[in-house]
């Protein structure tokens, strides 16, 4: 059997190797000279050369070498596909070129569907390439649409970064009616969305519902419930609800969202949810976010680490927690210190909050510390307890509703492989699944239903090269990844459906995991379409904001690979 897979495989290259198409062959198809097989398109029909078809079309080649009935038949019907728009797609295949710039868009669109339907690469980028080249506020909807709706992933994607990045303006043409639901959500849901302010998100949702009422209006609630409701003005609120009473009015989920958002503004850091996280481009927010940065100075040739928190555009650094940084020194003798790189952060509402690390004696810590943004002042969590046991060196993240925390050295200098859930509601620490391998110095992130862990060191201070992934549902730990070349110190990073290491020892030293499965090392280009520059300073960070020394501006930046 083996064998002869081999030999197909062989024989599928040898056809591909045996020709390359040139206008020449055109001749041959339009006299229809040693035509093979009859394609039958409709009322059409189309005598072509299996040898030219398999040539061009992974479609066709594997048609003709596999075994499916029309390898041997002189006769091949293709049903559901336009006559019209497969004759263009066939003259392609024999040279002729396609002068898509002079062509309607739904034509073009036509063919570009063909094209991944019989696998005719050059084609598909041809037409992906046109599409990115006259793609502008009033179509890119539309065509994102689209492209979901064929399944091409990577069309896909770039036109959601130019609608992320020109959204006010799909706004203000109203092409975002164009979108379909999956992908509304999808945009709704994005941290980095170009949006002043989150009043004009409720704007593109009455929008895109009173584009077809009478479909669009159950989809009201789940969308609501994807909006940064807290940074909403009450005036919009009580306008969308005037707008859309017979949805709203009997709606429990709605109810608990409002009642959510007078909550969190007592207690934010009750609430770890994406909710309550403004997004980046949103102005006049007191607080866009905690970050751990890596920042290369090309003039000093030198790294820094440091975790910020981000108050009207001032920066106040978390790595020390001594008098000579605050004024309010009784404020802080009240708090044990906790060391650079030894602790876990993450952001709840305007608070950062610090768990473990260790004190100057360099005895793991047990504490849990906030520093409240507004008042710029370090404070205790309301929550009013410890972590389960002294911890450093450990990892921290937020899922749904639930602080995780992973990992680490505990008060017996030794790794730990325990993982404890802080369930908001209950306000108690919860032991889950262990880590298959105990680690400490890892890093931890967050990808949709997942939450993935890499890196870091054992008890022998030897590298761990494995990554693993946590079901919350099934409450397990699988090891998904292994990256061979890891280093010591590594940012983990999910942007644009995709994971990426940062080597921070290099700062362009990158991998990504693609599709399937495996670590690529990642190329310029793949980079810079996830990139943003700030005034030429490169930046790794977990979080949503960067920001430059001299304080000109900030933003979000995965840097380029060189």
């Amino acid at each position: 059997m083996e064998k002869k897979n081999s030999i197909v495989e062989e024989h599928k290259e040898a056809i591909k190797a045996a020709i390359s198409v040139s206008p020449k062959y055109l001749e041959l198809y339009h006299d229809s000279n040693f035509t093979d097989i009859k394609l039958i398109i409709g009322d059409r029909s189309f005598l072509c050369h299996r040898i030219v078809l398999a040539a061009c079309s992974e479609y066709f080649c594997a048609m003709f070498t596999s075994d499916f009935k029309e390898k041997n038949e002189v006769e091949v019907n293709l049903v559901e596909i336009d006559p019209v728009i497969a004759s263009l797609v066939i003259k392609y295949i024999y040279g002729h070129e396609l002068e898509l710039t002079l062509m309607e868009l739904s034509r073009v669109q036509a063919i570009y569907a063909l094209a991944l339907q019989w696998t005719i690469r050059e084609l598909q980028k041809q037409c992906h390439d046109y599409f990115t080249a006259i793609m502008n506020a009033e179509n890119c909807c539309q065509l994102a649409s689209f492209a979901d709706y064929y399944h091409a992933a990577k069309l896909c994607d770039e036109i959601l970064v130019y609608i992320r990045e020109n959204f006010f303006e799909c706004i203000k043409v109203k092409s975002i009616k164009d979108l379909s639901y999956d992908l509304l959500i999808q945009l709704i849901q994005c941290d980095y969305l170009n949006v002043t302010d989150e009043d004009s998100l409720l704007e593109s949702i009455s929008i895109w519902i009173d584009s077809d009422i009478s479909q669009k209006k159950r989809y009201l609630i789940s969308l609501l419930s994807n909006l940064r409701l807290p940074y909403i003005s009450p005036e919009s609120l009580i306008a969308i609800e005037e707008r859309y009473i017979d949805v709203i009015e009997n709606s429990l989920e709605y109810l608990n969202m409002l009642r959510r958002v007078k909550n969190y503004s007592l207690i934010p850091e009750n609430y770890f949810d994406k909710s309550a996280k403004p997004r980046m481009y949103i102005k006049n927010v007191d607080y866009c976010g905690v970050t751990s940065i890596h920042v290369t100075y090309a003039y000093e040739q030198q790294d820094c680490f440091n975790v910020y928190g981000i108050i009207n555009k001032e920066r106040y650094p978390l790595q020390r927690l001594d008098s000579s940084t605050f004024d309010d020194t009784s404020n802080i003798n009240q708090i044990e210190r906790v060391r650079l790189l030894t602790y876990a952060a993450v952001c709840v509402g305007h608070k950062i909050i610090v768990f473990g690390g260790v004190n100057e004696d360099k005895q793991a810590l047990d504490s849990i510390v906030a520093f409240d943004v507004r008042k710029t002042e370090w404070t205790f969590p309301a929550w009013g307890f410890d972590l389960p046991e002294p911890l450093a060196y450990l990892a921290a993240c937020i899922y749904k509703d639930d602080i995780y925390i992973m990992g680490g050295l505990n008060k017996n200098n030794q790794c730990s492989n325990k993982v404890w859930r802080l369930c908001r509601q209950n306000k108690t620490w919860e032991a889950v699944a262990p880590l298959n391998t105990a680690r400490k110095c890892c890093q931890v992130v967050v990808v949709e239903n997942f939450i993935y862990i890499g890196g870091g060191l054992d008890d022998n201070e030897d590298l761990i090269t494995t990554f693993e992934r946590y079901n919350p549902l099934l409450n397990t730990w699988n090891i998904v990844y292994e990256l061979k070349t890891i280093h010591h110190s590594i940012r983990l990073i999910y942007a644009r459906s995709k994971l990426f290491i940062y080597h921070s020892e290099s700062t362009y030293d990158c991998y990504m995991q693609s599709a399937d499965g495996k670590w690529y090392k990642a190329s310029e280009r793949e980079i810079s379409e996830c990139s943003r520059e700030i005034h030429g300073i490169d930046y790794i960070t977990d979080g949503y904001i960067a920001i430059d020394q001299k304080m000109n501006g900030y933003g979000f930046f995965i840097p380029r690979c060189k």
